[in-house]
């Protein structure tokens, strides 16, 4: 049911990151590349790496940066051994004017909230796969996204739970009525038919091992 909702699509090919560009330094290293989360999709990714001795799959989790928060990045590399920050469409570099997505998307029965929540599940699914090198799956992922991204940031471990082991989500509302309160704010009807089942107590309840920070 929520997975018809959010308008995710069926039967496309793994997730792929082309780097662009790199950086190294004397305890890390930066690659900068194209992630590619559907067909025609492709975002801005930043994957920040520690150089140590040891192997990078040896148990050790890969930290999913929801947008490119210093703050975040930095808290995910004292938790993680490498951090992937990805800009979801329509933010960061890719943000469009007001409206474009969001009027489209509810067009395409695929409405911008899904579509960002998409874009994460498919970073987490690229980021347990490894490195094409390594072609190896179930490398543990932990997301960290606070209050500019909090919404796909939820979705995305509501509806995909098994692909994170842990982190952090810092709401931006309590409750989807909340933003009923705020003319200016779509609320609710971002995602239609959302708040007839599912508000976000319940949403957090189905993120797993994620840990929830309500903004109350």
């Amino acid at each position: 049911w929520l997975a018809s909702r959010l308008g995710w699509p069926k039967g496309e090919s793994p997730p792929a990151l082309t780097a662009v560009g790199s950086e190294k330094g004397p305890s890390w290293t930066v690659t900068r590349g194209r992630l590619s989360t559907e067909s025609g999709i492709v975002l801005p990714a930043v994957v920040v790496e520690k150089s140590t001795a040891d192997d990078p799959q040896a148990g050790a989790p890969v930290g999913l940066v929801v947008g490119r928060s210093a703050k975040l990045i930095s808290r995910a590399l004292k938790e993680c051994r490498k951090v992937v920050a990805v800009s979801p469409r329509g933010t960061g570099e890719t943000k469009p004017g007001d409206g474009v997505l969001n009027n489209w998307g509810w067009f395409v029965g695929r409405p911008l909230a899904g579509q960002r929540a998409w874009d994460i599940a498919r970073t987490a699914e690229w980021a347990r796969s490894g490195s094409q090198e390594q072609k190896r799956t179930g490398i543990p992922v932990k997301i960290y996204a606070d209050r500019d991204h909090w919404e796909a940031a939820l979705l995305a471990a509501a509806m995909k739970p098994e692909l994170f082991s842990g982190g952090e989500i810092r709401l931006g509302v309590a409750s989807y009525q909340d933003l009923l309160k705020k003319p200016q704010d779509v609320g609710p009807a971002a995602v239609p038919g959302l708040l007839e089942q599912l508000d976000v107590p319940h949403l957090s309840r189905m993120a797993g091992s994620v840990k929830v920070v309500s903004p109350r």
